[in-house]
Parts: structure tokens; C-alpha cells; sequence
């Protein structure tokens, strides 16, 4: 048996690969430009991936680039995972409150104003010519000053040209499927009619024989069958989950329902372990002042507390309690985003203290006392 290579994709498939992976891109400048993006278009996980992509390429340019474009593209990363996250969260609120609305919508441009001429309006011509024009035009702008920044917006910009004429081609031929539908089965269901018509034209009529029980004859039927389903129950105590088995179901059903209840909660020791790293990662090249550490923990969050400790990892610490803030806004409704500078000020205090005594440590220098917990940190560990 001869091997055979695979075939080549053709240009069409290709094409088609490109407009799939177009919508990542884009997602990050539609989240930014329109503020009621579908729920399901707001998956978590390709913010989650271009945020940390745009991160880690903006953190290993700063070295090269002092004159901020980098972190320009850095602050743009954030902003628009937190405006993705916070639609998502919007639509789960609408969706909670009967507000429907389709999951995959695109969005409404910012540019589609009521005065606009009908023939602008139409087949979302204003989504799909006027945004990216606009956003490869703020691009162009910002090109001198944050080259980082602008290159991305651009590129962005003919990734959301590509991804709105994929989709309203899409919809446009299954609009015209529809249709076509539609004609197929209206002219079947003429040629039936006609069929019939011409059969019972030309037979003669017939007249039925009644068949089945009558109406008195069931009910009698019904009743025999559930006096006899009674005795049996009667007779065969062991046998009352056969003849009742909606309490055996909702039983389990309940059983279920805690199992998964119970599998869905976060484990109670989570923050102490996160809260411990700062005690057990390694020392930092110098003493920080854990105050202006807390400070900027509490402003600027990962990127304040990566730039002043010098370490991608102090960036990435940050950046996970985030997620698991995240997956706790969903029951509070939100709320527990509300945290995350006070989360992320306590750590940086505690990181930048416990470097400092392993320093002092090192020097013979006296170390700097560091409470155990906070109110703040007791409260979290007992949520």
C-alpha cells in the first residue's frame, strides 16, 4: 500500500483559515469602539491569550523603546480585556433579566447616527467601511509618537474589515438559502395539491367504518387500570419507587444538583497560597519601600508592581489573582473585581517586606516586623 501525501489546502481554504483567525485582532479594537458586543463573541479565552500576548511583547520591548510605546500598548491590552470582560458580565446581567439579544452580534458602530442617509445604514455598511477607516486613521496619527501602539491599531483595523465582510457574507448567503427554501417547498406543496386534487377527483366516495372505544368505554378502561396499579402497590411495599418514582428522581436530581454545587466553589485555602508566594519567591536585587510598593499595587496593579520590581514575574502574580477574581465576579454579580486593588496592595506590601528581610537577612541589617494577616486578607481567606 502506497503512501499518499496530503493534499495542499486550496487558496479558498487558506482564505478562509485568515478569516477565522482575523477575529482575535479585532475583537481587541471592537470591545474599545462599540460598547453591545454579543455574549458569546466575549469568550474569555482570546482576551485572555491577546492580552498576554500584547503583555509579554510590550515587557520585552521597554528595555529597547524608552520613549513609552510599549507600555502605550501595554495600557491598551488592559483596557480592552477589562471593557471585553465588563460587556460579557452586561450581557450575562441582560440575559438574567429576559433582555434578548443575538449572542454572536457584531456590535453597533459609534458612527451609525439616525441622520444618515438610508443608503448608508443599510447591510451595516457603516460597521464595515466607516470603523476600520476610522480606526487605521487614529493609527496613522499615533504612528510618530507610539509606534507599538499604532501598528497594532492598524493591524487591528484591516482584521476588522476582514472579519465584518466573512460574517455578512455569511449571513447574506444563508439569507439567500432561506429563500430559496422557502420557493422549493411552496412550489412541492402546488404539485402536491394538484396531485391530490386530480386522485379524488377521479375516485369515487366512500364512506368510513367507524373504529376504536368509545368515550365511555375508555374512561372505564383508565379507571380498571389504575385501581389495579393501587393493589399492587399495596400488596408489594417494595415495589412503591416503581409506582412512585418521581420522589426517587427528584431526590437525585438533588443530589446532583449540590455535587455540582458543591464542585463549582473555589477551595478555602486559595488566597492563602496565593498570599504565601510572596514569602517564598525569591529576593529582589535591592530594598523597596513596601508603602510605595502598596501604592502602586493599588493604582496601576501588575504593571505598576512589574516595572518597579523589575521581575516579569511580579507582573504575572498580579495578573492571576485577576483570574480569580474573575471567576468570583460571576456569582457576586461583579463585585468582586471591586477587590482587586486592595488585593493587589496587600501583596505588593507583603512581597516587598519579605524581600527586604531576606536581604537584611543577608547584611546582618535588623529586619522590619510584617504583620501576619490584615483585616482585608482575613476577610478574603474566609470567603
Amino acid at each position: 500500500m502506497s503512501f499518499q501525501p496530503p493534499e495542499k489546502p486550496s487558496f479558498a481554504e487558506k482564505f478562509a483559515t485568515a478569516q477565522a483567525w482575523a477575529r482575535l485582532p479585532a475583537l481587541t479594537i471592537m470591545v474599545v469602539l462599540r460598547r453591545d458586543v454579543g455574549f458569546r463573541l466575549l469568550n474569555p479565552l482570546p482576551f485572555f491569550a491577546m492580552t498576554g500576548i500584547l503583555a509579554l511583547v510590550a515587557i520585552l520591548s521597554m528595555p529597547d523603546s524608552p520613549n513609552g510605546g510599549p507600555l502605550a500598548l501595554l495600557l491598551f491590552a488592559i483596557l480592552s480585556f477589562i471593557c471585553g470582560m465588563s460587556q460579557r458580565m452586561e450581557r450575562w446581567r441582560e440575559l438574567n433579566r429576559n433582555i434578548r439579544s443575538h449572542s454572536y452580534y457584531l456590535g453597533s458602530s459609534p458612527f451609525d447616527f439616525a441622520w444618515l442617509p438610508e443608503f448608508c445604514r443599510r447591510n451595516r455598511r457603516v460597521a464595515r467601511f466607516w470603523d476600520p477607516i476610522f480606526c487605521a486613521t487614529v493609527g496613522y496619527i499615533l504612528l510618530p509618537s507610539l509606534p507599538a501602539l499604532a501598528l497594532w491599531i492598524g493591524l487591528s483595523s484591516v482584521c476588522l474589515r476582514v472579519f465584518e465582510d466573512a460574517v455578512f457574507i455569511r449571513e447574506r448567503n444563508r439569507e439567500l438559502d432561506i429563500s430559496d427554501s422557502l420557493i422549493i417547498s411552496q412550489r412541492c406543496a402546488l404539485v402536491i395539491d394538484q396531485t391530490e386534487h386530480a386522485a379524488t377527483k377521479n375516485q369515487p366516495p366512500q364512506q368510513g367504518i367507524a373504529v376504536g372505544l368509545g368515550d365511555d368505554i375508555a374512561e372505564k378502561v383508565k379507571l380498571r387500570k389504575m385501581k389495579n396499579n393501587s393493589m399492587k402497590c399495596q400488596q408489594h411495599p417494595a415495589a412503591s419507587t416503581a409506582c412512585f418514582p418521581s420522589n426517587t428522581a427528584n431526590k437525585q436530581q438533588k443530589t446532583k444538583h449540590s455535587k455540582n454545587m458543591s464542585t463549582t466553589n473555589l477551595p478555602s485555602n486559595v488566597w492563602k497560597k496565593v498570599f504565601d508566594m510572596a514569602d517564598k519567591m525569591p529576593p529582589l536585587t535591592t530594598r523597596k519601600s513596601p508603602a510605595t510598593a502598596a501604592a502602586l499595587g493599588f493604582a496601576f496593579g501588575g504593571i505598576g508592581l512589574g516595572i518597579y520590581f523589575g521581575t516579569i514575574l511580579d507582573f504575572v502574580v498580579p495578573f492571576i489573582l485577576l483570574v480569580i477574581l474573575f471567576f468570583m465576579a460571576f456569582p457576586t454579580g461583579g463585585i468582586a473585581l471591586l477587590l482587586l486593588p486592595f488585593v493587589c496592595a496587600i501583596w505588593a506590601y507583603k512581597r516587598a517586606a519579605a524581600s527586604n528581610a531576606r536581604l537584611d537577612a543577608k547584611t546582618g541589617t535588623p529586619a522590619v516586623v510584617v504583620p501576619h494577616a490584615t483585616p482585608a486578607l482575613a476577610t478574603l481567606q474566609r470567603n
